[in-house]
């Protein structure tokens, strides 16, 4: 049985070394574009030990949609779809969660998944953007 868990760690470390070395989006760090970020934590991911948490910040007042997929870039779940922020006068950090579970209900298989942010601001003035970030999910 410990021979089982220390060859499941080996395989989360060498997995999440493919993932940084042959892959242009790196599992590790934040992502940016204009000084707003998206950043998942844990990665690697395990979802029988809790939820994945997904930050990022906004700068002013939009409507934003958080979007999961599998390697294969099939649509794993909607967490947010085109739903209203409201900043205020100042930029605001948000951190949304996923149970690891598809958009039916069920437990996703392990991989590396990538999830999508878009944001479109309501000022005309502030450019609108996309952000991405890759994770590993192990079961």
């Amino acid at each position: 049985m410990r021979y089982k868990k220390i060859i499941k760690y080996i395989f989360i470390y060498t997995l999440c070394i493919f993932v940084l070395l042959f892959d242009n989006i790196t599992a590790v760090t934040q992502q940016t574009y204009r000084g707003e970020g998206l950043l998942c934590f844990p990665s690697p991911y395990v979802p029988s030990e809790g939820s994945l948490s997904i930050l990022f910040d906004m700068t002013s007042s939009g409507k934003v949609t958080l979007i999961i997929y599998d390697n294969r870039g099939n649509l794993v779940k909607e967490v947010l779809k085109d739903v209203s922020v409201n900043t205020g006068s100042s930029s605001q950090s948000i951190i949304e969660t996923w149970d690891g579970k598809n958009k039916n209900g069920n437990t996703v298989s392990s991989g590396v998944y990538t999830v999508i942010l878009e944001v479109d601001y309501t000022q005309d003035s502030v450019k609108d953007y996309k952000s991405v970030f890759r994770f590993v999910l192990f079961r």
